[in-house]
C-alpha cells in the first residue's frame, strides 16, 4: 500500500520573508520575538537562506525514503505558487503541489491553478 502524506508545508526563506512583510508591524515584532521550533526568527532564517529548492526537494525525498512515503502534497507559505510549481517540477511523481489563490475570481486565476497537476 502506498503512503501519501497529504499535508506538508514548503517553507523557503523568500516565502517566510514575504509572509512576515505582509504582517502589520505589531505582528512583525511578535514574530521577531517568538521561538519557532526552539529558534528565533533570525536563527531560522539563517538556516533557510541559501537553501535552494533542489536542497528542499532532496531533504524531503530522503525523509520520504526513510519513512516509506511514496509522495507528499505540499502547500506553500504565502501564495508562493511559482516557487511551489518549480519545487514540484523537480520530481513530479513524488512531489505534489496544492496551490493557493489570493483571489479565485481574478481573471488569471486559472493560470495559477494550472501550474499543478490534477
Amino acid at each position: 500500500m502506498a503512503i501519501i502524506d497529504s499535508h506538508l508545508h514548503l517553507i523557503t526563506a523568500s516565502m517566510t520573508l514575504r509572509m512576515r512583510d505582509r504582517m502589520p508591524v505589531y505582528r512583525q515584532q511578535a514574530v521577531a520575538s517568538a521561538r519557532w521550533r526552539g529558534k528565533t526568527f533570525e536563527e531560522r532564517m539563517k538556516e533557510l537562506e541559501g537553501k535552494t529548492l533542489e536542497d528542499h526537494a532532496q531533504s524531503w525525498l530522503e525523509a520520504f525514503d526513510t519513512a516509506g512515503v511514496e509522495a507528499g502534497a505540499f502547500i506553500a507559505v504565502g501564495e508562493a505558487n511559482e516557487e511551489l510549481g518549480q519545487f514540484v517540477a523537480l520530481n513530479p511523481s513524488r512531489l505534489i503541489g496544492w496551490g493557493s489563490l489570493a483571489d479565485p475570481k481574478h481573471p488569471d486565476a486559472w493560470r495559477e491553478v494550472s501550474r499543478f497537476r490534477a
